[in-house]
């Protein structure tokens, strides 16, 4: 559905028109798109006219522009889709009005912080303001004129900031006050004091009582409650020292003990109460869904003393899996306790005592797999009276161990031809190296170095050559190209032949091989004035005159072969025949 905003301004009416779709928030009470965070101080309950501060950051939109500002307000809720500004309240909305049945507010009176701002133009990442929380009269939102905000579902009313396409951080519902409490004596306190709350007018707003109370030390510095796990645990059927249940609501009072240092409130474990951000813990009289009177903010007499911890590792930075990582952690000032390493959600061990010296607690591990670990390191004071506890955090790599990476791809040097040596090279990132070589693809189990002399049965085969890396973890082998070897060279002649024995008619001679650079295969062929004489008689190394010959000029051809070579000939002096 398409529709069409009204912001209003104190000013006047300003219209932004924009063809957008309606959102419904969703059950986290956000609306739209989610992104930031919005924080409320104080926390509730509220009373009407209260003043609340709301802080949100991450206001950077992710989808584009955040729909000419944003705003801070009171909003509906109960599911009710928030169609733009005027789902909200405006900066012109008063408190203290009457309404009619259709929702039309008469009198009353703009308050001071205004019950909504706007930030037109607004293009950051953080904004805070004030807001007063409106009273339980309708004619609030222009969108629904007849809904009033109170305690319970269907008159729940959320605190938002947003932009003005109902995009932002999820909103916090408003939780109103009744009837009033009072502490005796009042602050400050110290731990185990014992303080009385009267309280009065436990009469609901808008729902009815949740089952029983509680008069209990609770969280507080604007951390939600979210039943009585947020507050002082019980020890037996109507309660501990720090808290009372009671079923009748009568004006009455109740007798707790004050908690400093670790509160046990099971939905916020490690939690410590103290003077300190973080730490503020209240004083509560309230039904068992957190409705109930204002609370009372504790303060203490004295703090405690806030810590640090600084955690480091060894080897800095990152190791590889299975190493083992030392870690440390430092609390300043040095302070008795415990520290408990954990990485992520999971305790590595046990917690470890920090040395009363040092300030430093230790512990080793070689569990952390491969990735990065968001580790971290909490200490817990032996009295948390005295100290706060405190938190180091540490991002660490840990790098899956792999097999030898190829530097450089594995190659041959060397003239590719019968009788030279081949040369087989490949750099790896680490790991023992070993070489095969292939002929035709066919491994040769002699060849086991990076050498490889070409015998003559090379001759025009596919020789590669593989190289293999081995670390730990295993193999990584890397195969050079193929080069088809070429004839290997001639030998070459270094005494010519020679013929011995009288050359006359009915005689034998004889030609000798020769002396050659290379030992080979000698076959010879005698010729008369320079022409082969035919048959196997003139094909061997000895050779009987005939009378063909006589007058002739004889000479015998020695021709050297080998497999995988050229071959090559030499011929003798010429000898005329008698």
């Amino acid at each position: 559905m398409k529709i069409q905003r009204k912001v209003m301004a104190t000013i006047g009416a300003v219209a932004l028109v924009a063809g957008l779709t309606a959102v419904v928030p969703t059950a986290a009470h956000a609306t739209g798109v989610t992104y930031g965070t919005l924080t409320i101080s104080p926390a509730g309950p509220y009373l009407p006219g209260d003043s609340v501060t709301l802080s949100a950051t991450g206001l950077g939109s992710p989808v584009g522009g955040n729909g000419g500002g944003v705003l801070a307000a009171t909003c509906v809720g109960n599911g009710n889709p928030q169609l733009g500004p005027s789902s909200c309240a405006s900066p012109s909305s008063v408190n203290g009005a009457t309404a009619d049945g259709m929702g039309v507010r008469t009198g009353g009176a703009v308050p001071s912080p205004a019950l909504g701002v706007y930030n037109f133009g607004f293009s950051g990442s953080s904004w805070s303001t004030s807001i007063t929380i409106p009273d339980h009269v309708a004619g609030l939102f222009g969108d629904y004129p007849t809904y009033t905000c109170s305690n319970g579902a269907a008159n729940q009313c959320l605190l938002a900031i947003s932009d003005f396409r109902g995009n932002g951080p999820v909103q916090v519902p408003i939780v109103y006050a009744y009837g009033s409490v009072s502490a005796s004596p009042s602050s400050p306190y110290a731990n185990g004091d014992d303080v009385t709350l009267s309280y009065a007018g436990l009469t609901p707003v808008g729902v009815s009582a949740g089952g029983g109370w509680q008069a209990a030390v609770c969280v507080g510095g604007g951390l939600p409650q979210m039943g009585p796990g947020s507050c002082a645990p019980a020890t037996g059927p109507s309660g501990g020292p720090s808290v009372k249940y009671f079923f009748d609501p009568t004006d009455g009072s109740q007798s707790v003990k004050i908690i400093q240092g670790d509160a046990g409130f099971t939905d916020y474990p490690g939690y410590s109460c103290g003077n300190s951000a973080g730490h503020k813990c209240n004083l509560a009289v309230s039904d068992f869904r957190g409705n109930g009177p204002k609370q009372i903010e504790i303060v203490y007499a004295t703090d405690q003393t806030a810590t640090s911890t600084a955690l480091t590792a060894t080897p800095a930075g990152s190791a590889n899996e299975g190493d083992s990582v030392t870690l440390n952690a430092t609390v300043s000032p040095v302070t008795a306790g415990t520290v408990q390493f954990n990485d992520g959600a999971t305790a590595i061990g046990s917690p470890i005592a920090v040395d009363a010296m040092t300030g430093v607690a230790s512990t080793s591990t070689s569990s952390l797999t491969g990735g990065t670990h968001s580790l971290s390191a909490v200490f817990t004071p032996t009295d948390s009276v005295t100290a706060y506890g405190s938190t180091g955090d540490l991002s660490y790599d840990i790098a899956v161990p792999q097999a030898p990476s190829v530097v450089t791809p594995a190659g041959i040097t060397g003239t590719a031809r019968v009788g030279n040596t081949l040369t087989c090279a490949a750099t790896f990132s680490d790991g023992t190296t070993t070489y095969a070589w292939f002929n035709n693809n066919v491994k040769i189990t002699s060849a086991t170095t990076n050498k490889l002399v070409l015998s003559g049965g090379y001759y025009n085969r596919s020789v590669k050559c593989a190289v293999t890396a081995t670390n730990g973890v295993g193999p990584t082998t890397s195969t050079s190209s193929a080069k088809t070897i070429a004839l290997g060279a001639a030998a070459v002649i270094k005494v010519k032949p020679a013929i011995s024995g009288t050359v006359k008619v009915g005689k034998t001679i004889k030609s000798s091989t020769g002396t050659w650079s290379r030992a080979g295969t000698y076959t010879y062929q005698w010729k008369r004035n320079g022409v082969a004489i035919s048959g196997t008689a003139a094909k061997k190394a000895s050779y009987k005159v005939v009378a063909k010959d006589k007058g002739k000029y004889l000479t015998c051809t020695v021709k050297n072969s080998k497999a995988g070579y050229a071959s090559a000939s030499s011929t003798t002096g010429r000898k005329k025949a008698a």
